[in-house]
Order: C-alpha cells, then sequence, then structure tokens
C-alpha cells in the first residue's frame, strides 16, 4: 500500500548541528575502531520468503543490525510451516539438513521468528543438537507463553500480541451503534490462540455479540461477510489456511473479506493493511525485527540474556483516510499519534510549482538560500538513507541462502546473487544474458511463455508463490520454489524471485504420501480391530474393524476413557503397554457403549514416537467369539461321538459286508446276461447250417419216395436211376458241410461259454479268440446298421486268461450299442492290436456321441449309467475295468470328448499274472 504518512516538524538548528556532529562519529568510528572478528547468527524463521510479516521482520532485523554496527553475518533458514505441517516428522528432517550444513560452523547466536521456530530451537536444544549455551533471542510468539519462556535459559524476545481489547475500546468509540463484532481467524495454533484470547473479552464488552468465522472456505466467509449489516464490524486475526486447504498470505486473506464486507474491516498487524480495510492499532512486523535485532546486538556485546526481560511489541495506530470518510468517522476521535494514511494532498502538493513561485514573490533571499540549505541536507539526509538501503539490500542478498533474481516486466535478468549460481550452476554474470527458457525445463507448462504469464500476474496481483521445473547449467532437471513480488529498484518497476530448491522435499512428499495412504489403507481395512491410547489410557485411535468387533460407533470411541469402562479386564493389558511391556487379555468382554457381549483376544504393544520416546500404546483386537464356540462344539461332539463310534462301526461293517455281497451277485448276474446273449447268438449261428441240412434231408426223402415209386410200378429206368444216383451224392455232400458248420459253432461256442463262466488260464491266439467271442455278438450287430471292423494279426500268443478278456471286448461292444449311438445314426466300431515287446496293445474305438468331462471322470464307478432304467446297470465298464487291471494285470484307458466317440486303450502282458493258488 502507498500513501501520505505525516511527517515530524523540521528540527531546529540545534537539533542539526546535533545530528552532523553523531553523523561524523558514525563516520570516524569504524575507521578508528580496532577490528572485530565477525559473529555468526542463525535466523530460523516459520515461515517463507516472500510472505510480507517474514519479509518485514528481516527487514527489520537487518536494519537493526546495521544500526548497531557490529559486524555480524546472518544465516536464514525458513521451516515454510504455513505451507507445510509442522509435524515431529518435518521438524526432525529440518533439523538433520541444519546439522548438515552448520556441523562444522560455529553459530553465536539464534534469532527464531514466529512460534513454530522457537518450539523448533527449544526442541534442538532439548536434544543437544543446539548447546544450551547458545542464546535464543525470539520475535512474533504469543504472549500466553510468557510463563513458560520466564523459565527457559539464555533467552529472550520480544512479543507480538496484538491489543486486541484496545482496538475493540476504540471500534466502539468510532461506531457508537456498534452491536455485532465477528472475528475472522484459521485453524492453526496461532489463530486459534488469537481467538481464544478475543473470546475471553466477550465477558468486558457485554453489549456486543461476538462471532467467529472458522473451519470453513473462504467463499462462504465473504458470503456472511456481504450478509452484514450496518451495526457489526469484524475484527482480521490470522488467517493463511481454509477448511479446503487453499493458502493465503495476510495480504491476499485481508483483499478477500474487504471486498465481500460493507462495515469497517479492523486489523491486528500491518501485513493485513490493504485497500478498503478501515486499520486499527497493528503490530509491525518490522518493529518486531528491529526489536529482535536490538536484542541480539547486546548479547553480542557481551551482555547476559537472562537479565534482559521478555518484552512486548509495539503497537500503531495506523488508519486509512478513504475509510475513514467511507464510514463517516471523525479523524479527531483517533489516537492522538495516529498515521492516516491515502490522505488528499494539500495545496502545496497539489501545486507546488506555484506555491514556490508565489512564496518566492513575498519572500526574502534569504529565507530562499535557508530553504536551499534545508532541501541540500534533506538530499544529503535521503542519500545516506539511499546507500544505508543499498548496502542493506547486498547484505540480504548476500546473506539469504534462497537464489534471488531481479528481473524486469519483460523477463530480463538485470541481477542475481551468489546462492543463484550454486543452485543453477551459471555465474552471476552469465545470469544477465539468461532467458527464462534456459532456467526451465521448457516443457509446458514451464516454458518461457508461462513464465513471463507469471510476471505479468504478479505485476497486476501482487506477490505470487509457485512450483516450477527448473534446469541447471549441466542440463539436470529439479524442483523450485519460486516467490515472485513487484518492487521498484532505483526508480524502475522491477519483478524479484525468490527461489527455493525443493528437490528433496517433493521426493520426501512423495515418498511419504504414498507412506500415509498406505499406512491408512492398512489401518483402515485390517481383518483385526487396532486401537490407539495416549499415556492417559485414552483412546485416539479405532479403526473400523474395531468399532465393527464392539457393535459401537467408530466416532463416539475416539475420546474414551479406558480407566472408566464398565468391563475393567482388558485395563491391565493396557497400562502394561503405557509401563512399556507388551500385555495380553483374552476372555469374554462387555462393550460399554453397546453392551454387546463378545470373546476378544486383545494384544498391546507399547508406542513408539520417532524419538524414541513412549507415548502411548496400540491394541491389536480379534474376535474370537467363532473360534470358542467351535470349541464347545468340538467338545461337544467328540463326546457325542465317543458313544456312537462303536455302533456305527458295526453298521458300516455290515453295511460293506452286504455291498461286497451285491457286488458279487451284480457281478455274477452281468455275466449270466453275457452267457444268455452268447445262448442267443448260438441259436441265431446253428440256425442256418440245420436248417440247410434239415432242407436237403427233405428234399431227398423226397426222391427216394419217386424212386421207391418208380421200382414198384416196374419203371425204373437206367438214367432215373444215375439222376437219383447224383441227387444222392450232392445231398449227402450238403448234409455233411452243414453238419460240419453246425459242430465247428458248437465247438466254438462251447469255449467261449467255457472261457466266459470261468476264469481259466490257457494259450491262445488273439485273433482266434477274438473271432470266436465276436461270432456271439453278430447276430446282435446284424439286427442294427452298425458296423464293426476288426484289424488283429495273428500270431499274438497268450498266456493268459481268455475269458475275461473276451467279457471286456463284449462289454465295449455292448456298451456302444446301448449308449454310443442314437436312432439316426451309422455307428462304427473298430478294434484292433499289435504288439510291444512283452506286451499287446489292444485299441477300440467307436464314433458314438462321447462323453463329457463329468462322465468319463466317473464312467468306471460303479452303478454309474446314463440308461437309468433303460437297460443300464451301471456295472458293465466297472467290471471291464477291475478285469483289466486286477485279473489281467493290464491297464485300461479312456479318451473321449462329445461328439467325438471313445477310443479304450488296453495295454496287456502276453503272460499273465497268476492268481493266488496257480502255479
Amino acid at each position: 500500500m502507498t500513501g501520505n504518512r505525516s511527517a515530524p516538524a523540521t528540527a531546529g538548528w540545534p537539533t542539526l548541528l546535533f545530528a552532523m556532529l553523531l553523523l561524523l562519529t558514525g563516520i570516524l568510528r569504524p575507521a578508528l575502531a580496532t577490528p572485530v572478528e565477525r559473529q555468526h547468527v542463525l535466523v530460523i524463521s516459520a515461515y517463507h520468503a516472500g510472505l510480507p510479516w517474514t519479509d518485514g521482520q528481516l527487514a527489520g532485523l537487518q536494519e537493526g543490525f546495521a544500526a548497531a554496527g557490529r559486524p555480524v553475518e546472518l544465516h536464514i533458514e525458513f521451516l515454510d510451516t504455513k505451507r507445510f505441517s509442522p509435524t515431529p516428522e518435518y521438524f526432525a528432517h529440518n533439523a538433520r539438513l541444519l546439522d548438515e550444513k552448520y556441523r562444522s560452523q560455529k553459530i553465536d547466536l539464534v534469532i527464531t521468528q514466529d512460534d513454530d521456530a522457537l518450539d523448533f530451537a527449544l526442541h534442538q536444544r532439548q536434544t543437544g543438537a543446539l548447546p544450551g549455551t547458545v542464546p535464543i533471542v525470539f520475535s512474533g510468539v504469543a504472549g500466553r507463553r510468557t510463563a513458560a519462556l520466564e523459565s527457559e535459559p539464555a533467552l529472550t524476545g520480544v512479543f507480538d500480541d496484538a491489543d486486541i481489547d484496545s482496538n475493540i475500546i476504540l471500534l466502539k468509540k468510532l461506531r457508537p451503534t456498534l452491536q455485532r463484532l465477528l472475528f475472522i481467524h484459521d485453524q492453526s495454533r496461532t489463530g486459534l490462540a488469537q481467538a481464544a484470547g478475543a473470546a475471553a473479552l466477550g465477558a468486558e464488552h457485554p453489549e456486543l455479540r461476538f462471532e467467529f468465522l472458522s473451519a470453513l472456505p473462504a467463499r462462504t466467509i465473504q458470503a456472511r461477510l456481504a450478509e452484514l449489516d450496518a451495526n457489526s464490524a469484524v475484527i482480521m486475526l490470522t488467517f493463511n489456511r481454509d477448511s479446503e486447504g487453499r493458502q493465503f498470505s495476510h495480504a491476499e486473506a485481508s483483499q478477500l473479506w474487504a471486498s465481500a464486507a460493507q462495515v469497517p474491516l479492523i486489523a491486528k498487524e500491518d501485513g493485513m493493511l490493504v485497500p478498503s480495510v478501515l486499520g486499527g492499532l497493528v503490530v509491525s512486523s518490522h518493529r518486531q525485527g528491529l526489536q529482535a535485532a536490538q536484542l541480539a546486538s547486546r548479547i553480542l556485546a557481551g551482555e547476559d540474556p537472562e537479565t534482559m526481560p521478555l518484552s512486548r511489541g509495539w503497537s500503531e495506530a495506523i488508519f486509512d483516510y478513504q475509510q475513514l470518510a467511507r464510514f463517516g468517522i471523525d479523524p479527531d476521535l483517533l489516537p492522538a499519534n495516529a498515521e492516516i494514511r491515502n490522505r488528499p494532498p494539500s495545496l502545496r502538493q497539489t501545486y507546488p510549482r506555484e506555491f514556490w513561485l508565489s512564496l518566492a514573490l513575498i519572500s526574502s533571499l534569504g529565507l530562499i538560500a535557508l530553504l536551499l540549505a534545508v532541501l541540500m541536507r534533506r538530499s544529503q539526509r535521503a542519500q545516506r538513507t539511499l546507500a544505508s538501503s543499498e548496502r542493506n539490500y547486498r547484505e540480504i542478498l548476500a546473506a539469504t541462502n534462497e537464489a534471488i533474481i531481479i528481473q524486469t516486466p519483460s523477463g530480463e535478468i538485470v541481477e542475481a546473487n551468489e546462492s543463484f549460481s550454486r543452485l543453477y550452476g551459471h555465474s552471476t554474470a552469465d545470469a544477465r544474458h539468461l532467458s527464462l527458457a534456459e532456467l526451465s525445463s521448457n516443457q509446458p507448462p514451464f516454458t518461457q511463455s508461462e513464465a513471463l504469464q507469471r510476471l505479468t500476474q504478479a505485476q497486476q496481483d501482487g506477490v505470487q508463490v509457485f512450483e516450477w521445473h527448473a534446469r541447471h547449467q549441466n542440463g539436470q532437471l529439479f524442483w523450485v520454489e519460486v516467490a515472485l513480488r513487484p518492487a521498484e529498484i532505483g526508480g524502475q518497476p522491477r519483478l524479484v524471485a525468490a527461489v527455493r530448491d525443493i528437490e528433496q522435499r517433493k521426493q520426501t512428499e512423495s515418498a511419504l504420501r504414498a507412506s500415509e495412504e498406505r499406512y491408512r489403507l492398512l489401518l483402515r481395512h485390517s481383518p483385526v480391530g487396532i486401537v490407539h491410547f495416549d499415556l492417559d489410557m485414552k483412546i485416539t485411535y479405532a479403526n473400523d474393524r474395531f468399532a465393527e468387533i464392539l457393535q459401537a460407533p467408530r466416532d463416539k470411541l475416539i475420546g474414551i476413557d479406558l480407566t472408566r469402562l464398565r468391563d475393567q479386564s482388558p485395563i491391565p493389558a493396557c497400562r502394561q503397554a503405557t509401563e512399556g511391556t507388551p500385555g495380553y487379555f483374552q476372555g469374554e468382554y462387555q462393550s460399554t457403549l453397546s453392551g454387546h457381549r463378545t470373546w476378544v483376544s486383545f494384544r498391546t504393544a507399547p508406542a513408539i514416537s520417532a524419538q524414541g520416546e513412549l507415548i502411548g500404546g496400540i491394541g491389536i483386537v480379534e474376535d474370537i467369539s467363532a473360534r470358542i464356540a467351535a470349541e464347545k462344539a468340538v467338545l461337544q461332539l467328540n463326546e457325542d461321538l465317543e458313544h456312537r463310534v462303536a455302533e456305527r462301526t458295526a453298521a458300516l461293517v455290515k453295511a460293506n459286508a452286504e455291498i461286497k455281497a451285491a457286488m458279487t451277485q451284480l457281478a455274477q448276474a452281468e455275466r449270466l446276461a453275457a452267457l444268455g446273449s452268447l445262448v442267443a447268438g448260438v441259436a441265431h449261428e446253428l440256425n442256418t447250417p440245420l436248417g440247410n441240412a434239415n432242407t436237403v434231408a427233405s428234399t431227398l426223402r423226397g426222391r427216394i419216395k419217386e424212386l421207391k415209386g418208380s421200382l414198384d410200378a416196374g419203371a425204373l429206368s437206367k438214367s432215373a436211376l444215375l439222376g437219383f444216383m447224383s441227387d444222392i451224392s450232392q445231398a449227402s455232400a450238403l448234409i455233411e458241410r452243414n453238419i460240419e458248420r453246425a459242430a465247428e459253432l458248437i465247438s466254438s461256442f462251447k469255449q467261449v461259454a467255457v472261457d466266459q463262466t470261468s476264469i481259466r488260464r490257457r494259450r491262445f491266439d488273439l485273433a482266434q479268440a477274438m473271432e470266436e467271442m465276436l461270432a456271439t455278438l453278430r447276430p446282435r450287430l446284424k439286427r442294427t446298421v452298425h458296423q464293426l471292423k476288426v484289424e488283429i494279426p495273428a500270431g499274438i500268443v497268450f498266456d493268459s486268461y481268455p475269458g475275461p478278456l473276451e467279457q471286456i471286448v463284449a462289454n465295449l461292444v455292448l456298451n456302444s450299442l446301448t449308449h454310443a449311438f442314437t436312432a439316426e445314426m451309422v455307428g462304427e466300431i473298430a478294434l484292433s492290436a499289435h504288439r510291444e515287446g512283452d506286451e499287446a496293445v489292444l485299441e477300440y474305438r467307436d464314433n458314438g456321441r462321447g462323453m463329457d468331462t463329468a462322465e468319463a471322470s466317473r464312467a468306471f464307478d460303479p452303478f454309474f449309467t446314463t440308461r437309468l432304467g433303460n437297460g443300464g446297470s451301471g456295472l458293465g465298464l466297472y467290471i471291464t475295468h477291475n478285469l483289466a487291471n486286477d485279473v489281467l494285470g493290464g491297464k485300461l484307458q479312456l479318451d473321449t470328448a462329445p461328439g467325438q466317440g471313445v477310443r479304450y486303450t488296453l495295454r496287456l502282458p502276453l503272460n499273465a499274472p497268476f492268481k493266488i493258488g496257480e502255479s
């Protein structure tokens, strides 16, 4: 903000002479003084460069040390806690970084700016990282900590508490109709502390209604401010982050509230003074830094800090003239020392030339000479101030660890500090010839055009803080944070960029986010209940499973005092954890919240912080009700089983014997059924030769009757007799052949019947045995359209059991006729065999419907059939498999698929194993 401030009256001549004497003394002293060793001061700022409050403190600090004239080297570090939560892990990371940077550097004094920085320094002193003999000077710290800080050794400083009560009293004087007072603050430690202090003042102003706006999005607060009536006013406390995580500087937040409110806005510190803010009794960040520098200079000069009392900050009455006029406030009601900014210029200021010309006409030459002398002294004073400011400016550039880049509005670099060289690898001389593209990754959105847009935005809207993908001289890319702000240097518009390397922080943040997400998912979705409690035995965390086990709302569990639970059975295990040892409890537990009873297994362990401190306990809870119930059921079941075992064993033995008997009877029935089929086949095959013999015999009987008639009549001729003899010869031959064929069939059928109704071992040719067996099946095949093809070479001789082998093949053929072919199919059955060493391999195929996987897996099971009730017993393939494996000593394998038919591969030894009792 720019404006006119009230200037003190021109000093008299004695005062001017005294000032000149002091100036000469200041000029001569450095030349005459003995050289003093430069002292090192570590400045730890809680926030970040570019924040007006922080920049004001640093400027005051530089000015204070410059005025003291001591050779001091400032080492400035920023904790950046406005944008990153000051967790123990974050402080530990910064502690390691500072230890690496200043391990070999002697630090004579530490200056901390704001509460987080002071907490960090005190913790480093407690851990031994910062020696207790190093003095600490603080600024920007809340006054409520006075009692605690007075006991700290080698520590002094200045508090920054705004005088809220005085602001309220002044506001009541300026606005007599005031009825409603709103306080805006965030949820930070500073904001909450300020709100608590303001709330305590409510009793002193009962005629006012206090309201507090916090934990809301910024746009919601703006909407609430827009609704205020003329009897309201607003006091702005610390607000740097809204409920949606958006971050604001003091000036940015003040601009938001000023754009929405139609009532007076009172600021608590100078960084909040923006257009449309009335003003107030404000704390000055510049004076905070100046006071801290004065205290530090006294300590560096040898004064004991413990003899220096903790002091209060200065408040200044600063108001905006335009806002005073807007709300009809008489400036005479303001405090006597109030500064009024933006006051309309006087006549002399509006028309300076005419004024001085008129004055010249009525003034003497002596007065003109006096005026010129005064103006000359003012010019000299301004030049000295400018030179001092230039020195301060150069010292700040050299002292800060952040890279400082000063640019024109068009993006040309005019100056850079040494930290720029360390960060980017370019020399400060080369910086003037670099473009912003050469310092960037030059990939969208980090190109020259985007950089120029950032410069334009900073010129229009003020300070801009953003992250940027930068490029080192060696081409390596890295992340930086840029705080860009407009400035006027040497009367020229400039943009100052404070650049900080955040590559390691980005990597740490990424790893931390991934770790936190894994940890959160692990805790939230753990199959066991997890609970954390502090040293006071109060629950601070519980996951969903823990709440589910206790059948209690998860939010109601947080904050419960374990020592007040109705059921205290698991509490000893919790106390063990808070004492540093694991604990365990198993038993029935009743929830205090829900009354639900359940059996639990509860294991506890100490909770240790990153600093190795015991901070509470962790409990792992499992619901073992089902297990306990199962154990009880198992015990009862065992008792019941002991009574039933004997009865069931006897029943099973009896049932097993009955099943075996039934299996034997069914197998015998299957063999008798096969024998029945054999008899039917025999009858059919014998019918042809015997029928032929009977026909020839009948014909021969007729011929004999004719011959006898001719003989009795005496009409027998030689030719008739010769014809009769020829017919007899042919008939005899026919009868003989048919009788021989019948004899052969009877012999074959007899052999097959004997083989299939008994298990008799003998030597036989496989081709002959199969031909004899298949002869019994041909009548059955002739009644169908299906074809049987046999390709078995002669000479494959077995010493085995032909009956079981014939029954296997017969069962396979009958199984195909029964199950494989539908009514419309023309089936083909193929039987082949070949010899492989001491074994013979028989392969049986059909082109029927095949089997699916489920049917094939049960094909050899007893009583499994797909035609139950339609002639299928379910024992055919079961008996076949047993005969192949148990009797013949072979292996039977089935390959099939739906629509692909079946293929049985029977691998048999040529010499079957002997049965018990055989030799």
